[in-house]
């Protein structure tokens, strides 16, 4: 005889995996946000050293 299964049931059943895929969105999550933010501090705090190149303008370019 089959009986119908509450949502209780049916949740209970799956609780394992939708914690799982709960905590793999939420680890991918903080992870691009942590992404962002770095690049974002890469950028307003670049350490390296940046070379410019100058062109020297003759009477000739002129």
């Amino acid at each position: 005889m089959h009986t119908n299964s509450t949502w209780q049931e049916t949740f209970k059943k799956y609780r394992g995996a939708l914690a799982k895929l709960c905590y793999t969105f939420l680890v991918a999550f903080m992870l691009g946000i942590s992404n962002i933010i770095n690049q974002e501090d890469r950028t307003i705090h670049d350490t390296r050293f940046k070379i410019e190149k100058h062109q020297d303008q003759t009477e000739e370019e002129n």
